[in-house]
């Protein structure tokens, strides 16, 4: 306990001295309360304070507390102008934020076009989130048309990122031909590698293809078996 107090000790006058990594460190254990009484205001102070030096992961924070009121009024139009002032700084998860509230209308006018350009920026240079909304928005035509190419493509690169939502996606397309031919090989391929990422539905379903000999797979209990425990150990990350 004491070499933490030090350490915090350490972070809050880096912090005052006017380290930007300590105030960005800060403001986060502020949100999250981790070695801190949890203080919102205290949060949001030191991400501004952050963002006001030129920080751009700090200028992104700050508009999300203006985007959802935590720790400072709500404010779509100051949530839109930090988030902007952080993805002109080349700050991918920027790109993905001023996306969102470029197509929700979040302190601008609404501009699919423009949103789904930066999506696919965020996407690209590194944001799995970004990659697995564009994988469910072409597969399912949510932008009005369905591309299941795209769809496909962004699934492997949110997957490459680690992310298993969208390959969980594809692989039940490929099984009940949704969007495209099916194909029981390449949906037992993509449940394998969402279930390889931690998806528990990919494993659940592995296990019961495993158990009667399903989707192109021989029975194998031994399997079924592991991947069934798989699922039922799934924890959600917190």
């Amino acid at each position: 306990m004491e070499k933490s107090s030090t350490t915090l000790e350490a972070l809050i006058a880096a912090a005052e001295s006017g380290d930007l990594a300590a105030q960005l460190q800060l403001a986060r254990r502020y949100r999250a309360g981790t070695d801190v009484a949890a203080s919102e205001h205290l949060a949001a102070d030191w991400f501004k304070r952050a963002a006001l030096a030129g920080l751009p992961e700090a200028m992104n924070e700050l508009a999300l507390c203006f985007e959802s009121g935590r720790g400072v009024p709500r404010s779509e139009a100051a949530a839109y102008r930090w988030a902007s002032a952080a993805a002109s700084k080349s700050f991918s998860q920027a790109l993905f934020t001023v996306a969102r509230y470029l197509e929700a209308g979040i302190g601008i006018d609404v501009d699919r076009s423009r949103a789904a350009k930066l999506y696919e920026e965020a996407a690209e240079s590194g944001i799995a989130e970004a990659a697995s909304y564009l994988a469910l928005v072409h597969q399912n035509g949510l932008w009005g048309t369905v591309d299941f190419e795209q769809a496909l493509h962004f699934a492997s690169l949110a997957a490459d990122l680690g992310d298993w939502i969208a390959a969980d996606l594809i692989a039940s397309a490929f099984e009940k031909g949704t969007g495209t031919a099916r194909n029981v090989a390449s949906a037992a391929a993509w449940y394998q590698r969402a279930a390889q990422l931690g998806s528990p539905t990919a494993a659940l379903r592995l296990g019961m293809a495993y158990s009667v000999g399903d989707l192109g797979l021989a029975s194998n209990q031994k399997l079924a078996d592991r991947y069934f425990e798989l699922a039922k150990n799934w924890k959600p990350v917190q």
